[in-house]
């Protein structure tokens, strides 16, 4: 079994990606519909929690989208579930950076907003990070780099 594979080389600016660009929009609007639900949680709570859903979906349908990809992708290539969701191998450091900081900010400001705003509406944007990692997960199928796979 040969080492990991070389990087991927930072030829694009990260925010050359549009899924980097998604990763980030997503988590501004998720941003947006927690502060609005944290400040009225009886009257606004709804607002964050049809994004979060609707992120919630979005990040479904990525993670279903990606996973076909890698499959197809799996006959020639090792793949892992950490590299391809949690770019642990196969993507250069900027774009790691990027989709796993917009993550990061959306993890940490679901449960802040969870947690000041329990048993309301605002609760459930604790689901809304599955889009952050499913979009990680098509940026990876797209464009990671993983190791050949060796005929045995």
């Amino acid at each position: 079994m040969t080492g990991p594979p070389s990087p991927v080389p930072e030829s694009r600016p990260p925010l050359e990606y549009p899924e980097v660009r998604a990763s980030w929009i997503g988590t501004l609007i998720l941003l947006v519909s927690l502060a609005i639900g944290v400040a009225s949680p009886t009257r606004l709570g709804i607002v964050t929690l049809v994004v979060s859903l609707l992120l919630l979906l979005g990040g479904i349908a990525a993670f279903t989208w990606s996973f076909v990809v890698a499959a197809a992708r799996s006959r020639t290539e090792l793949l892992s579930v950490a590299g391809l969701y949690l770019l642990s191998e196969g993507a250069p450091s900027s774009v790691r950076r990027h989709l796993m900081g917009a993550e990061l900010v959306q993890v940490v400001s679901c449960l802040t907003a969870a947690s000041i705003r329990p048993f309301t509406p605002v609760a459930f944007g604790i689901l809304a990070p599955v889009y952050g990692l499913g979009v990680a997960g098509v940026w990876s199928a797209r464009h990671g780099r993983f190791r050949p796979r060796t005929q045995n």
